[in-house]
């Protein structure tokens, strides 16, 4: 069965959630002759059961979440200020490489050295 907490915490925020539980069809684990169906090359297939979840979630939520702000610890934290924060970041680190790139040690093969008189 799945955690209900989990569905607990999703019907605090406001959605529906369904818990439902099926069947499907997996096949067997091959390692005979016996496991494959009479005739061909295609394994047995046994029924397993399954946990299937149905989550409604309300067009305001998807909305919130749309628009980039998060709800944390009662706190709104807006997504847009965090990626510019990285997108800052980056730029700092790149500029910084190619600063160490430019003043790197290595020859210029283009223009031969001269020799020392």
């Amino acid at each position: 069965m799945p955690d209900p907490r989990g569905a607990l915490r999703l019907t605090t925020v406001g959605c529906n959630v369904e818990m439902m539980k099926g069947k499907i069809e997996v096949p067997v684990e091959v390692t005979s002759y016996d496991d494959f169906q009479s005739g061909t090359r295609y394994p047995k297939m046994h029924d397993r059961e399954v946990w299937f979840m149905k989550i409604e979630i309300p067009f305001e939520l998807m909305d919130d979440i749309k628009e980039g702000s998060v709800d944390i610890a009662d706190q709104t934290i807006d997504l847009s200020e965090i990626e510019d924060a990285y997108d800052e970041d980056l730029e700092q680190t790149s500029t910084e490489g190619d600063i160490n790139d430019s003043d790197s040690a290595a020859p210029d093969l283009a223009q031969p050295e001269e020799a020392p008189v």
